[in-house]
Formats: C-alpha cells, sequence, structure tokens
C-alpha cells in the first residue's frame, strides 16, 4: 500500500507534516510577538519616571477614569474616546482606604458563598 500522493507530488503524510511545521511556526511567531508587545507595554505602562498611573475604574467599556501623579501633583482624569478631562486636582495625595486585597477573587468569592448550616442541628 503506497501513500496516496498531490498534485504536487508530494506525499499526502508530507503536506501534513509540512502544513503542521507551518502552523507551529506561525504559533510561535504570535507568541513572541506578544511577549515583546507586553515587555514594551509594560515598560511604558505605569512609569517610573515623573509620570506615574495610580489607578484606573473602567466607567464604560470606552470611558474611564484614571489617577495619576504626575511630578508630585495628583490628577483624576476622565479618558474618553472625544478626549481627556481632568477632573480634579488633589491638594494632597488621596488615601489609599481600600486595599487590593479586599478585592482579590478568592475574597470576593468567600464573601459571596453561602454560610455554613451545620449550626442548625
Amino acid at each position: 500500500m503506497t501513500p496516496t500522493t498531490t498534485a504536487g507530488g508530494m506525499s499526502t503524510v508530507q503536506s501534513l507534516g509540512s502544513a503542521t511545521l507551518n502552523l507551529l511556526l506561525v504559533l510561535a511567531l504570535i507568541f513572541a510577538l506578544a511577549w515583546v508587545l507586553r515587555r514594551i507595554k509594560g515598560r511604558g505602562g505605569q512609569g517610573h519616571g515623573p509620570l506615574r498611573i495610580k489607578s484606573t475604574l473602567a466607567l464604560t467599556m470606552k470611558e474611564r477614569l484614571v489617577l495619576v501623579d504626575a511630578a508630585g501633583e495628583h490628577l483624576l482624569l476622565g479618558v474618553s474616546p472625544s478626549g481627556i478631562t481632568c477632573l480634579h486636582r488633589y491638594a494632597t495625595p488621596p488615601a489609599d482606604t481600600v486595599p487590593d486585597a479586599e478585592f482579590s477573587f478568592a475574597s470576593l468569592l468567600r464573601r459571596q458563598a453561602p454560610k455554613d448550616t451545620n449550626d442548625a442541628r
């Protein structure tokens, strides 16, 4: 039993192997580019210079509030597709009233879990 050949003279197994190899190369290239873009975005995103994003809150799909530390001055900015608006300038840095740990997935899940009913025996 001989493998069937395609129009180009390659066997079906060879063409399938070639297609698989090409697919793997394309996927590797996509992951490599995503990694590079994440590294580049990470450097410019939060910043280590005079401009830092302290917090962000998405209001809708295209609108958000952003708290920015610009050379020691704290600004609350409204960001929308039509532009950026300075909503408030803080005289003193706003206090962090809620630690990030309270909004972790585990803590939110614990709050939503039903209470233990073993006490009702």
